[in-house]
């Protein structure tokens, strides 16, 4: 089941990114042909990054154990997968937004993971046992 808790934490914390920021596109597009503007695309870095970390600690709580190492393997694939967003949508996006993206991202991510450490260790207490309500 560990193994298989390890994937699934990776895939749901993936999901909650894609699924925030492809809702934002559909949003913000629905009906308009126009690429987007340096405002919206700076906008939705901001928004990206809200939902990294989100993702990076849904991931890590769902692992519930080497948090950090699961949302380091989230990273991982969000690099991967900028890699492929680059290469399909190379000249329609301008590639500091690409790299910005990933950096964000990325960032993002192992922010969560750290933030879902941070958690778990304050409720273990000074003594490292926590509660066991």
């Amino acid at each position: 089941w560990t193994m298989g808790r390890s994937i699934l934490s990776v895939i749901v914390g993936y999901l909650v990114m894609a699924i925030a920021i492809m809702a934002l596109f559909a949003i913000w597009f629905r009906g308009k042909v126009t690429p987007p503007s340096d405002g919206f695309m700076l906008f939705s870095l901001g928004y990206g990054f809200v939902f990294a970390v989100v993702g990076g600690y849904v991931t890590a709580m769902i692992a519930g154990r080497s948090e950090l190492k699961h949302a380091l393997a989230l990273a991982l694939l969000s690099v991967l997968m900028g890699i492929v967003s680059m290469v399909a949508s190379a000249r329609q996006e301008p590639f500091w937004y690409q790299i910005a993206n990933m950096v964000v991202m990325v960032s993002a991510v192992v922010l969560g993971g750290y933030l879902r450490v941070r958690q778990v260790r304050k409720a273990r207490g000074p003594g490292g046992l926590g509660t066991t309500a």
